[in-house]
């Protein structure tokens, strides 16, 4: 991803981030990119844009600025130009 868009900020939520820690992190980004399901949530409850990677469109809320791509079983088969036309910039 980061060869495909120069200058993408980059910040990994840790799985020992408290709650709270990465509720405000998540509701402080431009956007989420992930496939952890509490991010995802977190993501959801914030009004954050996401891209929901290993989830189905039908399994998330449908509003402007949620998309699921991918299943959770192929998540390692999704290309790069998938996640960028999900994100916008494909």
């Amino acid at each position: 991803m980061r060869l495909q868009v120069p200058g993408l900020r980059v910040l990994h939520t840790l799985s020992d981030d408290s709650p709270v820690d990465r509720a405000a992190q998540l509701a402080a980004a431009d956007v989420v990119l992930g496939s952890d399901p509490t991010s995802i949530e977190l993501a959801l409850l914030s009004g954050t844009p996401l891209v929901a990677l290993g989830r189905r469109s039908d399994t998330l809320p449908a509003r402007q600025g949620v998309q699921g791509i991918g299943s959770s079983a192929g998540l390692d088969d999704l290309g790069v130009a998938e996640v960028l036309q999900a994100l916008g910039l494909g």
